[in-house]
């Protein structure tokens, strides 16, 4: 899932998509954060019951709002997350948006999990990160920053996230 105010197929979707041998699926999301992991939840519920014994590696990509989103739903079903430039207080950074205040305070921070990995523009022109990822890094969370990458995080800044979900996930034929 992309971030605030985008759909489900998105550029980085399609990369994902053309990128890794492996189906990519993603999922629309409303900014009302308990409409999106209901929501969200559900699809991947049915995804998951389509062959409960299937052996298959599943990770969660996320960017911006997307971020914060597969971090939920990461926490929810113990599956890591990749998060870029992810949104780790919307409460506040979606303010400017004019969202309703009721929605605005449905928002809770971020949640962290070591299983995570969290990759950040150095110079992110949308969400200011860098007490952020500081903390993360301070805490020992996996943390990548690339001085090349703006908020949207395309091309070859992409590009090394692709390179590292095909080491880190993917499972070779050969090494089975």
């Amino acid at each position: 899932r992309s971030g605030y105010g985008s759909s489900a197929n998105t550029p980085k979707v399609r990369v994902l998509r053309n990128s890794l041998n492996v189906p990519v699926f993603a999922f629309d999301a409303n900014t009302d954060p308990e409409i999106a992991i209901k929501e969200v939840g559900f699809n991947i519920d049915m995804l998951l019951m389509e062959d409960l014994h299937a052996p298959i590696q599943t990770i969660f990509v996320g960017t911006s709002l997307g971020g914060w989103l597969a971090s939920e739903m990461g926490a929810k079903y113990g599956i890591p997350v990749i998060a870029i430039n992810p949104s780790f207080d919307p409460k506040n950074s979606l303010k400017k948006y004019d969202l309703a205040e009721g929605i605005l305070n449905k928002y809770t921070a971020i949640k962290l999990s070591k299983k995570n990995v969290y990759f950040f523009a150095e110079h992110d022109s949308v969400i200011d990160n860098t007490v952020f990822r500081q903390e993360l890094i301070d805490q020992g969370y996996e943390v990548y920053i690339d001085s090349d990458a703006d908020h949207q995080y395309l091309g070859k800044s992409f590009d090394k996230v692709i390179e590292y979900i095909k080491k880190s996930y993917m499972v070779l034929p050969n090494s089975i």
